[in-house]
């Protein structure tokens, strides 16, 4: 990872697929885009509306080259961060890259859509204060627990202090809650609906239905993950302590770092410090609540570009783990590990954790000669249950040929002979067997050859186990 992090171009795509990889080689050959300055050029061209309708490209091409160019990062230049608004709202589907000269007529009409629906619910006074319209039951939609958690949001940040900035985000979460009553505001959203009202306080008039629209489009892409992270209360962390259920990205994030550490993930394991104490929280806000708003735009610029929509987030939560590798593997006490992680983004430098998590992103998503990362034992041992399946499939059907013509008119006379038989062939299954299981349970990689070596002893098996059972048909059949 740390060598592949340091040698990657940028140019490459290597966020895509090996197929779709060279798809997207084909549509950027010869675009420079390794700094941000020409990165900058290539967007300023992309959001152009004129250049864009000349453009020989599809829009399904544009969008392709517009998740590269944002997941690579749209700061360093100030062109390119004054159209980042604009391009996470196509990203998040408010705005449609097909129509660029209409973006104007469809942001005013949404604006004015949303204004219509807070209108209906609710009433926000001249001095900023976030009141039920009649008819609505503020207990119902949690208006109170919401304006507690605003007041909570970037207590550092000076505009999150804002009366009128407080205003928008309650009005904003309750619109949302009353919207989507399936779905309903939990606590934990309003850190992740800060970052994207911070991103588009560029036009400040229009910031809180912006969010709105945009964050009702992210809670669709991410509920799964974002639910149970966002109403579980911060667990507590030892030996007696439950870890909280793994979300689907959390589990992920875990089973990677078996594949890639090993001796970390045994190590945290062992002192009672499952890493979903952290990646569930990580995985389902965002880490909206690990890092300070600056650093987040940066990492939601990848998060919104992957083309695998929130995957990126997996390779980011495990490229911290590796960076706090050392310092986790001297601490036995949870707390103190806790503490480690807690101020991994923080007090780590944000660039060379996006290089490591870009990194373990191409070793997942791209083919490697030799594989890479290597496979645990139970890895191997799946691909090699597909390989000899058939095979074993054959010589059961062989087999029962043979014990249907030949040794069923001859079972009730060898009854204690085959008896006696499958009693030394039970013990010897059972030796066998837990072997095979406690080798299983290694989570260490195994080399490449280990598995040629492994097919081939199965191989041997299935041959013995054929002549065994011909020579076993034979001699009942003949008795």
């Amino acid at each position: 990872v740390d060598l592949l992090s340091g040698t990657m171009y940028l140019s490459s795509p290597f966020e895509y697929s090996q197929d779709e990889g060279q798809r997207i080689d084909e549509l950027t050959r010869g675009l420079e885009m390794e700094s941000p300055e020409e990165r900058a050029n290539l967007l300023g061209g992309l959001m152009e509306t004129d250049e864009c309708r000349a453009a020989s490209a599809t829009v399904e091409q544009r969008t392709s080259l517009l998740r590269m160019l944002c997941f690579r990062g749209l700061g360093g230049v100030a062109e390119s961060e004054a159209l980042r608004p604009r391009v996470w709202m196509v990203l998040l589907g408010h705005l449609p890259l097909e129509r660029q000269s209409d973006w104007d007529t469809i942001l005013a009409e949404k604006r004015l859509e949303y204004e219509s629906l807070r209108n209906e619910a609710l009433l926000v006074t001249n001095s900023h204060q976030v009141k039920m319209v009649d008819g609505h039951r503020s207990e119902r939609f949690g208006l109170q627990q919401m304006l507690k958690d605003v007041d909570r949001t970037r207590p550092e940040c000076d505009d999150f202090r804002r009366p009128a900035v407080r205003a928008a985000l309650g009005a904003l979460f309750f619109v949302y809650a009353h919207r989507n009553p399936d779905s309903q505001y939990v606590q934990g959203m309003h850190d992740v609906a800060a970052v994207l009202f911070h991103v588009f306080s560029v036009e400040p008039e229009a910031a809180e239905a912006d969010t709105f629209w945009c964050f009702s489009a992210l809670m669709r892409d991410c509920m799964d993950n974002l639910a149970p992270a966002v109403e579980a209360t911060p667990h507590p962390v030892g030996p007696g302590a439950a870890a909280p259920a793994p979300s689907a990205a959390s589990a992920a994030v875990e089973q990677k770092l078996r594949v890639y550490e090993p001796e970390l993930a045994r190590h945290l394991q062992t002192h009672g410090f499952p890493t979903s104490a952290f990646t569930f929280r990580w995985c389902g806000l965002l880490f909206a609540q690990e890092a300070s708003l600056p650093n987040l735009v940066r990492l939601w610029d990848s998060f919104l570009g992957d083309p695998r929509r929130f995957d990126f987030v997996v390779c980011l939560c495990l490229a911290v783990l590796l960076s706090t590798r050392e310092a986790l593997l001297c601490i036995s006490e949870p707390e103190t590990s806790a503490e480690i992680l807690r101020a991994a983004l923080r007090r780590g430098d944000l660039e060379n954790l996006l290089k490591q998590a870009w990194a373990i992103c191409a070793l997942e998503r791209r083919n490697q000669t030799p594989p890479f990362p290597m496979r645990t034992a139970k890895q191997a041992f799946q691909d090699l249950s597909g390989w000899a399946a058939p095979r074993v499939q054959e010589l059961g059907a062989a087999a029962a040929r043979v014990i249907e013509g030949q040794v069923a008119p001859a079972v009730k006379n060898r009854a204690g002979q085959a008896a006696g038989t499958a009693a030394k062939v039970a013990k010897a299954a059972r030796g066998s067997a837990q072997a095979v299981k406690e080798w299983l349970q290694q989570d260490e990689p195994i080399k490449p050859d280990t598995v040629l070596k492994a097919q081939a002893k199965v191989t041997s098996l299935l041959q013995a186990v054929g002549a065994m059972t011909a020579g076993s048909v034979c001699n009942h059949g003949g008795g």
